[in-house]
């Protein structure tokens, strides 16, 4: 009889965006008690950490570090970098240049009557930034997905719940909540972590499918507000990895209702 031992699966949470809800803002006021409870009923359980071995990053303004490293465990936290003060947990070698460089490169794209959305270049600076914090510190082929959330969403899914997708449908690459959060696998996620680096910002209009998000009506009655809009954005981003790798959109993306925002 073999004695068949269980490999655990690895995952990656990349934690970025504003912390004023966060459940460890410095401001003990400003802290969302619903945001941790979703974190103890829909994340972190006790099965969850028996499935899975994970790491945590965080790019974001400021929090308070002890009790961000005291709830996740310093054996799980991968890195930290605050915004407001430069601090880094680990220090890096290879820093992305800062949100500047973004809005200049992105201004030099002609938007003509369109309107621009300056604040998703900053949304996704912290992503690409986090995502740095990530490829300077581990080898991403031996983990199996990547987790990105914001740090004002409070959880409503059970995360194996989603994870279980992708034992369901194996050709399965990403799963969304619009833009507020995604988890996927390391590739796919490689594109949407990166966008600042590729093309996101300046994709010109192109229908979106209805299982994304359901604007079809208003982006062709509404060009003018929605042609450069951040969803649109990232999710050509994502149009555009399943074209270049011949992949299908319904087999690869799924869409579910993760979270809330919490203001």
């Amino acid at each position: 009889m073999y004695n068949i031992q269980y490999i655990m699966k690895k995952i990656i949470f990349l934690f970025s965006g504003n912390a004023r809800t966060f459940p460890f803002n410095n401001n003990q006021m400003m802290r969302k008690k619903q945001l941790l409870e979703s974190y103890n009923k829909y994340i972190f359980t006790d099965k969850f950490k028996n499935l899975y071995e994970y790491r945590v990053y965080i790019t974001t303004d400021n929090i308070h570090l002890e009790d961000t490293i005291n709830y996740f465990s310093s054996n799980n936290i991968g890195n930290i970098h605050l915004l407001d003060t430069e601090f880094y947990l680990k220090q890096i070698d290879n820093k992305i240049p800062n949100v500047a460089y973004y809005l200049d490169k992105y201004n030099k794209h002609n938007f003509k009557t369109y309107c621009k959305y300056y604040n998703s270049v900053y949304q996704h600076h912290k992503i690409l930034d986090c995502y740095n914090l990530i490829t300077s510190d581990v080898d991403l082929k031996s983990y199996d997905y990547i987790v990105r959330m914001r740090m004002d969403t409070e959880i409503c899914m059970d995360i194996l719940d989603v994870l279980a997708l992708f034992e369901k449908n194996p050709e399965l690459e990403i799963v969304l909540h619009w833009d507020v959060f995604a988890v996927g696998k390391c590739p796919i996620m490689n594109k949407y972590c990166s966008g600042l680096n590729n093309a996101y910002g300046t994709y010109d209009y192109k229908l979106v499918p209805n299982n994304f998000m359901n604007l079809n009506e208003p982006l062709l009655s509404d060009s003018k507000r929605w042609v450069y809009a951040p969803e649109i954005q990232l999710f050509q981003l994502l149009i555009e990895y399943c074209e270049k790798n011949n992949l299908k959109l319904e087999t690869v993306i799924n869409v579910v209702n993760f979270c809330v925002i919490v203001r």
